[in-house]
């Protein structure tokens, strides 16, 4: 989102911060997210999933602890553990039956 200064920085938080663009949402989502990321905080990633819960929209929250922003660069385990749960999910959600 660019620094967080400037006129125009409410305007262009609402364009681009997903909080703003929940009600359209129609298909399932997944929602990586590491519990210590600095750049996109995790409790900001929370007020998205009361918003879906509140519109009723289906989703999957994975939760890496004590990861960042870049958790695919914080260790095998944690990434395959992140991609195994995106695999399963593609599978479930994409996959032809």
């Amino acid at each position: 989102m660019g620094e967080p200064t400037g006129s125009d920085q409410p305007e262009r938080y609402r364009q681009q911060s997903a909080l703003y663009h929940t009600s359209g949402l129609t298909d399932p989502l997944m929602i990586i997210h590491g519990s210590k990321d600095s750049v996109v905080l995790y409790s900001d990633t929370i007020s998205v999933v009361e918003k879906l819960i509140a519109q009723e929209k289906m989703f999957e929250l994975v939760t890496l602890p004590g990861s960042g922003h870049g958790w695919d660069n914080e260790g095998d385990a944690q990434r395959r553990f992140a991609f195994k749960k995106m695999v399963e999910f593609f599978n479930r959600h994409l996959k032809k039956k």
